[in-house]
């Protein structure tokens, strides 16, 4: 198994600005591409006041620490996820003309003929 468990933080750090609702692919690219100090991860997210986990993105610290950019609110909230390298990402995102959502669009897939060869592009980010 890829996923990981993280917390989420109390407080988002100074230097973020919300994204747009239901854009959480987008709003956490956009971060992970240009900042150095994030990680983009892809997974599940559960909200405490919603009965199901949802697919969601969002940015780890080098603590492992939750920084969601799309929810305002997530002290509470459970995540697990794949974190990816950024260079991957943006390769990912070039060769698909720049649409987000590498788990979520299937990008993943795309780009690798096996399972073992899933397993080595997701390990190789790591």
């Amino acid at each position: 198994m890829f996923g990981r468990l993280h917390t989420s933080i109390a407080r988002r750090p100074q230097w973020l600005v919300p994204g747009e609702a239901k854009q959480c692919f987008r709003n956490a690219t956009a971060f992970a591409l240009v900042r150095h100090d994030v990680t983009y991860v892809e997974g599940f997210a559960l909200d405490p006041a919603l009965p199901i986990p949802l697919e969601h993105a969002w940015l780890i610290d080098d603590k492992g620490q939750v920084i969601d950019p799309t929810w305002d609110d997530n002290i509470g909230h459970v995540y697990c996820g794949v974190p990816f390298e950024r260079d991957f990402v943006a390769r990912l995102m070039e060769q698909s003309g720049g649409e987000c959502g590498l788990l979520e669009h299937r990008l993943l897939r795309q780009h690798a003929n096996s399972h073992q060869q899933f397993e080595q592009k997701v390990a190789a980010t790591f």
